[in-house]
């Protein structure tokens, strides 16, 4: 294995992103403990979902090679890197399910005046919603930041940025096509033709609207988290160089 994927920098990332989603999931099971509602249990299997890039990403960076690249090697990389790509706009997917508060009742009317809602349980669902799409977020711009890294590393930084703006922009697509059309990533797979049709038909003011609002989005949040990462990384390193002398 290459070493590539740095243990000290990458163990507290695992371990605040652990604890976001422990909390979610926490918050969610009680829930449904409380109200026997399972009105939000849609969140898991999104918040599963944008799980799956980073552990192709990881996959990814453990199974890259420091020298030739054998073929079966190559295949299995092939691979989770087309998984990873699929599935990756999964994770920014999530800041669209912020529409499922919209319908709460978050003002209420007083005695002639409008009040904010006390209603605990609202404000227990936005915290919850709210720690789910963060999680969501993490995760993806954590396996993008990987993906990137290996782009980095072959290919030079420019074509690292190119790299991680195209998969933004296209992700920025695909959450239009998973909210509007309802595609998911797997129709790449079981229904390609119909799938290629749509994305081919849907080349429109508003998908682009929507797109470009998304893509200036994301990128502002993962450059970010880019450099924060970097910056983490950089310290453990230093940190972990100056135990060693």
């Amino acid at each position: 294995m290459n070493g590539k994927f740095s243990p000290p920098a990458s163990l507290p990332m695992a371990i605040s992103l652990g604890l976001l989603c422990t909390a979610a999931l926490a918050m969610s099971m009680a829930r449904v403990a409380y109200t026997g509602e399972r009105t939000w249990s849609f969140l898991m299997w999104n918040l599963f979902l944008a799980w799956v890039p980073l552990g192709a990403a990881v996959l990814f960076r453990f199974l890259s090679p420091k020298g030739a690249l054998t073929f079966f090697r190559g295949l299995l990389l092939g691979i989770l890197g087309l998984v990873w790509f699929l599935f990756f706009p999964n994770a920014p997917y999530m800041v669209t399910d912020f529409i499922h508060i919209n319908g709460r009742e978050f003002f209420a009317l007083t005695q002639g005046q409008w009040v904010f809602n006390r209603e605990f349980l609202l404000w227990y669902d936005l915290v919850m919603m709210t720690l789910f799409v963060m999680t969501a977020l993490m995760t993806g711009f954590w396996s993008l930041f990987l993906m990137q890294k290996s782009v980095r590393e072959n290919f030079g930084r420019p074509l690292s940025w190119l790299f991680s703006g195209f998969v933004l922009f296209i992700a920025s697509f695909g959450i239009y096509l998973g909210r509007f059309i309802r595609w998911n990533s797997w129709d790449l797979v079981t229904n390609p033709k119909d799938l290629i049709k749509s994305v081919l038909g849907n080349f429109h003011d508003e998908a682009l609207g929507f797109t470009l609002l998304f893509f200036a989005f994301l990128v502002l949040l993962y450059i970010n988290f880019y450099y924060w990462s970097f910056l983490s990384v950089r310290e453990s390193e230093g940190s972990h160089k100056g135990k060693e002398e």
